[in-house]
């Protein structure tokens, strides 16, 4: 199993905007465990995300937002 950091990007629609930001579990883990990163995500998504229908594993996207396994590509589009 690898591990991964799982950092989602931000966000900026019809005047609502949020930063790019690390999934963290309530007990502080930051790291998640798949055989790929998109494995690792689902991990993430089921241990940290409550709306859980807004989760794409096709496209891997959470409301549209991408996932990435680090800060700068997380980060890249609206910060």
């Amino acid at each position: 199993m690898n591990k991964y950091e799982v950092w989602m990007e931000g966000y900026a629609a019809t005047g609502e905007h949020g930063s790019a930001h690390r999934l963290v579990s309530k007990e502080g883990k930051t790291l998640w465990e798949g055989e790929t990163f998109k494995d690792a995500v689902k991990a993430a998504v089921e241990e940290v995300i409550e709306e859980k229908n807004y989760y794409d594993p096709e496209r891997n996207t959470y409301w549209g937002c991408r996932f990435f396994d680090n800060e700068a590509e997380a980060r890249s589009s609206f910060g």
